[in-house]
């Protein structure tokens, strides 16, 4: 998976710590906090989909649209609206709907909150410089489905 950790180089550290500070305070909310979150942006009917389903601020990192569904949540601009407001909350860009659904390339900032969203010392300890840093770039390409090898009864490859 192909990553943008090359820009960390270019992030000054300032970043880094404003971006953890910034997140903080939201992973560590409760169900409770989701749930008045939710009921805040106007949706007070939705707070018990939230708290019957245990959605933390954690577990607010993986919520997308799917999910609302799973959750209960039906009206579809309701649904584009919350997940709007979440990727908004974490400060993540839009969805990219026009590409191919093989391994793409994904953001490092969306990398690192699915790290987050997980319980336990190394996520908890995780910061966002450290994750830049360590997480390494590799160049995508979509697979290749076409390619195949010719295998002769001697036991050699022979390619065309």
């Amino acid at each position: 998976m192909a990553t943008k950790a090359a820009a960390s180089n270019s992030m000054d550290v300032s970043y880094f710590e404003k971006e953890d500070e910034r997140l903080k305070p939201i992973l560590s909310w409760t169900k409770q906090d989701v749930a008045e979150w939710i009921g805040k942006m106007g949706f007070p009917y939705y707070q018990d989909c939230f708290r019957c389903n245990e959605i933390t601020g954690r577990k607010l990192i993986l919520v997308d649209a799917s999910t609302l569904c799973k959750l209960g949540i039906t009206d579809y601009k309701h649904i584009k609206y919350i997940a709007k407001e979440i990727r908004k909350l974490l400060k993540i860009g839009e969805p990219k709907c026009n590409v191919s659904i093989a391994d793409i390339p994904r953001d490092i900032k969306e990398l690192y909150l699915e790290q987050k969203s997980q319980t336990g010392k190394r996520a908890d300890s995780l910061i966002l410089k450290e994750f830049c840093e360590t997480t390494q770039d590799e160049v995508w390409q979509p697979p290749l489905s076409n390619i195949i090898q010719i295998i002769t009864h001697n036991g050699k490859d022979d390619m065309p």
